[in-house]
C-alpha cells in the first residue's frame, strides 16, 4: 500500500492517493480524505458503473471542511476505471469482483467497519457486501439504486457506455453530456455540465477520452433486455439490521417508485428521500439534498456543495461502538462520533434505551448523525 502527499491544485486539494493490489494482483487506486486517526466511523464511497472517485470530491471535501468534525473517507476507482489498472479479462468487470476489491481496500487501509455510500453500481456492491460480510457494514446510503433495475434505464446506459464520441475539447465534452442527460436534470447549468465532464473524461495523449476501459461495454452487450433483469432482493434483505437511507432522483429511470416502496416495506427502518428535478443519479451531478432523513429534524444542505453524511443513527447501546472509540460509556461514544456534546435530554434518552436494551435514533441539533451498528450473475450497473 502506497501513500503520497496531498496534491496541490484544482480538485486534487485535500486528499491523498491510496494504492494497493487486489487479491488477484490487480493494481487498484483510491482517494483518501480526512485523518486516519479520526474518531468517527469511516465512510467508503462507491461510484456508478463507468464513474470513478472524482465523483465524490465535493462531498468528501464538505464533510472534512472546518465546520465539521473530520472523517476518514475512501473513494475507490474500480478496476478498469480512473487510475486503477485495466483488467486483461473484461469478464472480471462484475459486482462480485468489485465487492472483493472493496473489501481488499478495507484490509489495505486497516478498516474493519465503515459506512458505505453507493451510487448506482456502488449500491449493488454495498448490497453484495452486506450478504457476504455483514459485519463490515455499519450503515448504508443507496443513491438511486435498489434490488430491481428498470429496463428503460438499463437500455439508456447500454446506449452510451463505451460509445460516447471523443470530444474535441472540454466545452464539447460538457455539451455531449448535456445533450445526453439534460432531460433528467433540467436545472443543470452549462457550468455544471462542464464540471461533470472533468469527472467523466480525462486527457490521454493529447485528446479527451472517457476515464474507463472501453471493454466495460462488453458485459453490457450480453444483456438481453427482452428477458427480465436479475434482481438482488436477497442481498437487499441482508441490510435489514443496518441503518439505511435510499435516495431517488425524481426523474430516475433506474430506480422506480414501486421498487422504492417495496424496499421500504422490506426494511422496517429504511429512510427515503426524493431529489426533485434530478434523474439517475443525484449525487454524481451535485443534486443530492439530504433532508429529513433517518431522524426527526433535517440534515442541513447546500445544492452543489452536498451535505455531511446523512443520518444513520442506530442502536445507542452498541457496546462495540463504545469500545471501538475507547469511550467509557455509549453516551461518550456518540459524542465522539458526532464531534460535539450531547444535551442532557438526549443523554437521558440513551440511558433509557440502554436500560430497555432498545435501539434509539438520536437527533443532535439540526444535524442527523450516525451511530454505526452491525448479487446475482448478470447484475451490471
Amino acid at each position: 500500500m502506497a501513500r503520497a502527499k496531498n496534491r496541490a491544485v484544482g480538485d486534487d486539494i485535500g486528499w491523498q492517493p491510496l494504492s494497493f493490489r487486489s487479491r488477484d494482483g490487480t493494481a487498484l487506486y483510491a482517494r483518501e480524505y480526512g485523518p486516519r486517526d479520526s474518531a468517527l466511523m469511516p465512510l467508503i464511497c462507491l461510484a456508478g458503473l463507468s464513474r470513478n472517485s472524482k465523483d465524490f470530491h465535493e462531498l468528501a471535501s464538505f464533510i472534512n471542511s472546518p465546520s465539521h468534525a473530520p472523517r476518514r473517507i475512501l473513494c475507490l476507482d474500480y478496476r478498469g476505471r480512473g487510475k486503477s489498472a485495466r483488467d486483461k479479462n473484461w469478464r472480471n468487470y462484475t459486482v462480485p469482483a468489485e465487492k472483493s476489491d472493496t473489501l481488499d481496500m478495507m484490509v489495505a487501509a486497516g478498516i474493519e467497519r465503515a459506512c458505505i455510500l453507493g451510487t448506482s453500481r456502488g449500491g449493488l456492491i454495498a448490497m453484495a457486501m452486506a450478504a457476504a460480510r455483514p459485519g463490515a457494514l455499519a450503515g448504508v446510503i443507496l443513491n438511486d439504486i435498489g434490488p430491481e433495475i428498470e429496463a428503460t434505464g438499463m437500455a439508456r446506459i447500454i446506449s452510451y457506455v463505451g460509445k460516447m464520441p471523443a470530444p474535441a475539447d472540454w466545452k464539447e465534452a460538457g455539451r455531449i453530456l448535456k445533450e445526453a442527460s439534460a432531460g433528467q436534470f433540467p436545472r443543470m447549468s452549462d457550468d455544471d455540465w462542464q464540471a461533470q465532464a472533468r469527472k467523466i473524461f480525462t486527457e490521454s495523449k493529447g485528446r479527451l477520452v472517457a476515464d474507463y476501459d472501453p471493454a466495460l461495454a462488453n458485459g453490457l452487450g450480453e444483456i438481453d433486455l427482452a428477458q427480465s433483469l436479475p434482481t438482488m432482493w436477497p442481498q437487499f434483505g441482508a441490510l435489514a439490521r443496518v441503518p439505511a437511507l435510499v435516495i431517488r432522483g425524481e426523474n430516475s429511470d433506474i430506480l422506480s417508485e414501486a421498487t422504492l416502496a417495496r424496499m421500504a416495506q422490506n426494511h422496517s427502518s429504511l429512510e427515503t428521500h426524493v431529489v426533485r428535478d434530478a434523474g439517475h443519479a443525484p449525487l454524481e451531478i451535485g443534486e443530492a439534498i439530504f433532508e429529513g432523513a433517518a431522524l426527526a429534524g433535517r440534515v442541513e444542505h447546500e445544492v452543489l456543495h452536498l451535505a455531511p453524511i446523512v443520518a444513520l443513527v442506530h442502536a445507542a447501546h452498541d457496546a462495540d461502538a463504545a469500545l471501538e472509540h475507547a469511550a467509557p460509556d455509549p453516551q461518550l461514544a456518540v459524542e465522539r462520533l458526532v464531534g460535539q456534546r450531547l444535551d442532557e435530554p438526549v443523554r437521558r434518552e440513551i440511558e433509557v434505551a440502554l436500560a430497555r436494551d432498545e435501539a434509539l435514533a438520536i437527533p443532535v441539533g439540526a444535524h442527523a448523525v450516525e451511530l454505526l451498528a452491525d448479487p446475482p450473475a448478470g447484475q451490471v450497473l
